[in-house]
Parts: structure tokens; C-alpha cells; sequence
């Protein structure tokens, strides 16, 4: 069997090996969940539904989004099989396995945060408020950012590439969280006032 590949920048002398056993098991099943995850979040969206439609922007998008987010994985999988290294330094190397990952992980981070606005406000529109105006320009910074994650990769290399790819994914994790906090706030004062 052939040694696994070392080009960490990132760990430096201090690489870890690879794991063995039960870890490495462990890994690479956690590798293969979001395959798993994606059958049951399409369940949860189908069963849901018409209510779903009610409250949210877009299904397709949300559903589209999960699916982007499953896909990821794939590229990401085979990349620790190419290089025969399932360590967390593996990502220093360079391979276009891991651009397809940052870009369909953050196509599909892109398309959960804005299917999950409030039903019926529309991404192109004049802002009817100054939160508005915010939640407006964010959404469209994160589509450009998302956008531009395979310019950046090549203009300016992997490290510049994973700062943009945090920041669009921690950015869209808290206005998601943000837009499921407000739909659900509005649901729960008309359930109030009736």
C-alpha cells in the first residue's frame, strides 16, 4: 500500500498521521452522512409542504440547497481517497476536489439562506426599512461572495479562498438562523392573537 500524502503548510512538522481503526472509520462514515441526511431533510420538506410554501420563499431553493450541500460531500470524500489522507490537514492540498466542495457547499448554503426568507418577499425589490435595506444587501453580498469563490481560489489561492469560505458559511448560518427565528416569531403572535 502506498503512504499516505503529507503537504501540510498548515500543521507544519506537527502533521498528524492518518487515523486508524475505529477514528478512521468513524470519519469517513461521517463523510457519508450527508447522504443519509439529505433522504431525511427531503422527507421532512415533503411532508411539510403546504405549510412550507406559506412561510418560506422558495422550497425549490430549499430543497435545491440540500441537495448542493450532499453534493459537496462528494468531491470532499474523494479527495481523502486521492490523497489517502483522512487528517484535518489534508485540506492544504492543493486540489480542485476541494474548490468543488467550497463551491457547492457555499451554492448550497446560499440557496437554504435565501429560500428561507419570509413567503412572498421577493430578492429584488426596494427595502421597506432599514432592516430591510440590511437584510437586502447581505443577501446580496452573500450570493456575489458565493459566486466568486472559484475567482478568488484562483486568483489568489486556497488560504484567501477558505477565509471567504468561512465567512460566507458563518454568514449564512446566523441570518438563516435569523430568518427561521422571524418567520417563527410572526407565526406564534397570529397563533397568540387569535
Amino acid at each position: 500500500m502506498t503512504e499516505p500524502i503529507y503537504m501540510c503548510s498548515l500543521c507544519g512538522e506537527n502533521t498528524t498521521p492518518d487515523p486508524t481503526g475505529f477514528v478512521r472509520n468513524w470519519v469517513i462514515f461521517s463523510h457519508m452522512l450527508p447522504f443519509v441526511s439529505v433522504l431525511f431533510a427531503t422527507w421532512c420538506v415533503f411532508e411539510k409542504m403546504e405549510i412550507l410554501k406559506k412561510r418560506i420563499y422558495s422550497v425549490f431553493l430549499l430543497e435545491v440547497g440540500i441537495i448542493y450541500c450532499a453534493v459537496a460531500s462528494m468531491p470532499e470524500l474523494a479527495s481523502h481517497i486521492y490523497t489517502m489522507n483522512w487528517n484535518l490537514c489534508y485540506d492544504t492540498i492543493e486540489s480542485d476536489g476541494i474548490l468543488l466542495f467550497y463551491i457547492f457547499l457555499s451554492a448550497g448554503f446560499s440557496a437554504i439562506t435565501i429560500s428561507l426568507r419570509k413567503a412572498g418577499l421577493p430578492l429584488i425589490r426596494c427595502p421597506s426599512g432599514c432592516w430591510d435595506a440590511v437584510t437586502l444587501l447581505v443577501d446580496w453580498a452573500l450570493i456575489v461572495l458565493s459566486l466568486g469563490i472559484s475567482f478568488v481560489y484562483s486568483t489568489f489561492g486556497k488560504d484567501k479562498c477558505i477565509i471567504l469560505v468561512s465567512f460566507t458559511h458563518y454568514s449564512h448560518t446566523h441570518l438563516s438562523f435569523g430568518y427561521i427565528i422571524e418567520s417563527n416569531s410572526a407565526l406564534t403572535i397570529k397563533l397568540h392573537s387569535l
